[in-house]
Order: C-alpha cells, then structure tokens, then sequence
C-alpha cells in the first residue's frame, strides 16, 4: 500500500466558515424543545452545541436559513455553525 502525501499549494483555500452564536440569540421558550435560530447562511452543514457536534434530524432540522434545535437550548449555550 503506498502513502500519499499531500502538500499545501498557495491557491489552497478554507472550505467552510463557522459563526458562532449564544443561545440568547435563539426564538422560543428558554430550555424548552423547538427553540428556532435565524443564521442568515443558507449553507449549513454542521452545527455543535458546546462543542458537542448535533446530528441532523435527530438534534435538528434546517429549512433555510433557520435551524430548529429538537434539543433544549438555553441562553448561555455557544452554538457553533459550519457552512460553505
């Protein structure tokens, strides 16, 4: 088996971005399920909640820029999203 060995090139770039956010900035009751966050990205491919990585569907839903947390959020929580 061979190994490969990538080496960086000057046009190598970043292939995604993150934004973090509070859970103070998410709509809906404190602490309770459907708490819904407005990101302004559309790209969303990731999202973590105290460094813990979320699963979609199962955590979350995405419908457009909204992501919809099927877990509970509270204010102090850092939310952390990935997108393109």
């Amino acid at each position: 088996m061979a190994n490969i060995l990538l080496r960086p090139t000057s046009n190598v770039r970043t292939l995604f971005n993150s934004t973090n956010f509070a859970g103070s900035d998410c709509t809906g009751t404190i602490g309770t399920l459907s708490r819904t966050l407005d990101t302004s990205e559309s790209d969303i491919f990731q999202v973590t909640l105290e460094r813990q990585i979320l699963h979609p569907t199962l955590d979350y839903t995405i419908s457009g820029t909204t992501i919809t947390f099927n877990i509970k959020v509270y204010n102090q929580m850092k939310i952390t999203v990935f997108h393109q």
